[in-house]
């Protein structure tokens, strides 16, 4: 039953070196057929057992992923052992050829890019129950549904466009489910490499981006024909090649939420508030909104920020299961953090319901207040939100 539900996506037989009972628990463990023994946690894809195993699917066999906002990821995930690569593909290798389709000329090797994305999607640590590939893919799917909006019609570029659905498929690469505490309080490579500043989204950012311009050491000639056979960046020509870069590298940065106040503040600032039902585009100052490339890719930092929450207002079913989930990791990391004598991360020991009903009304409800006052159509997923936080509420008052 679990190898039936987690089918293996025409990629034919397991390697030799696989372990096929193992296999099989992490797909019965997707699939909810099991428990583990600690928290949800969903083994699939980088660094277990069916790591390498897609290497051979051709990009246009990747299965269709719904935008439809009722997609549930975990339900997706049964029935598409591939689904990284599917929603990869869907989203940033369409809009690839998006560009090509409008006269922006990438030169852009579709195959190094469907490696790439296999070698991202490695990248996501499993074991951690939240920052791991499934959200990656739950964060895919929401830009490509916010992005579906009419109200963005012919108002973000081609390579806008597939910047943004590239940023969100590297948004958390090889993130190690601690927290930026963590990282400062141990001394950690990442923090000291990137001297503090955003040391999570600036690793997210430049590693999956170095892969890309084949920017990877090499030990040995497999490992360098490896690495020109993910360079898809470098084969593009250096003006676009900068630009993607450039955009990419602003769009992870934002999802830093200690830049939160700052970003939202500035958008709030050039939509007047968000005040009144503004469609696009709208004068602001005299200048249309969205002409100018700085306000475009404000909205887009936005509309990253909104999908890396955006399981907090999917269906209240999937909402909880995601809210369970941070709390596990958070749990993790005040268990280390404890054994290792260090101060521990203070949500790490308050109520699902507190917390939640606190992100809710901090971050995830004003969010979305705003954008829907500028843009109907966040409307229904404002109302999606305002009744999970009621949820949230209501348990806290349970309490």
């Amino acid at each position: 039953p679990a190898l039936a539900a987690g089918t293996i996506y025409k990629a034919g037989n397991l390697k030799e070196n696989e372990n096929v009972d193992e296999y099989m628990y992490n797909m019965a463990l997707a699939c909810q057929l099991v428990q583990p023994q600690d928290s949800a946690m969903l083994p699939l894809g980088g660094g277990g057992a069916v790591a390498g195993y897609l290497t051979d699917i051709e990009p246009n066999d990747a299965a269709y992923v719904t935008v439809d906002w009722q997609f549930d990821v975990f339900t997706a995930a049964c029935s598409n052992a591939a689904l990284f690569e599917s929603i990869f593909e869907q989203t940033v290798g369409s809009r690839s050829r998006d560009c090509l389709a409008q006269g922006v000329t990438l030169a852009l090797d579709q195959h190094k890019l469907h490696r790439f994305g296999h070698r991202i999607r490695q990248g996501y640590i499993d074991n951690n129950p939240y920052h791991n590939s499934l959200h990656a893919c739950d964060v895919m799917q929401a830009m490509a549904h916010f992005l579906s909006f009419s109200c963005f019609n012919g108002y973000f570029t081609p390579l806008e466009r597939f910047c943004a659905a590239l940023a969100a498929s590297v948004h958390d690469f090889q993130h190690p489910g601690k927290n930026v505490d963590f990282l400062r309080n141990t001394l950690d490579p990442t923090f000291v490499r990137f001297n503090g500043v955003s040391p999570l989204e600036s690793m997210h950012a430049s590693d999956s981006l170095a892969i890309a311009l084949g920017h990877t050491p090499a030990a040995d000639n497999d490992a360098m024909e490896e690495t020109v056979q993910l360079a898809w960046l470098a084969d593009v020509p250096l003006s676009a090649r900068v630009k993607i870069h450039y955009l990419t590298t602003q769009l992870v940065l934002a999802t830093d939420m200690s830049k939160h106040v700052e970003i939202f503040s500035a958008f709030k600032s050039r939509t007047g508030g968000g005040a009144g039902d503004c469609p696009v585009p709208m004068a602001v100052d005299g200048v249309t909104f969205l002409a100018e490339e700085q306000d475009r890719l404000l909205v887009l930092k936005i509309l990253l920020k909104l999908a890396d929450l955006a399981n907090a207002f999917r269906p209240w079913d999937v909402c909880r299961t995601w809210a369970g989930r941070i709390a596990d990791e958070f749990k993790a990391q005040g268990r280390e953090e404890a054994k290792l004598g260090l101060p521990v991360l203070a949500v790490a020991n308050i109520p699902l319901g507190n917390m939640q009903e606190a992100f809710f009304r901090m971050f995830v409800v004003p969010m979305l207040s705003g954008l829907s006052r500028v843009w109907p159509d966040f409307l229904p997923l404002h109302a999606i939100a305002t009744s999970n936080y009621q949820h949230w509420k209501a348990l806290v008052e349970q309490s």
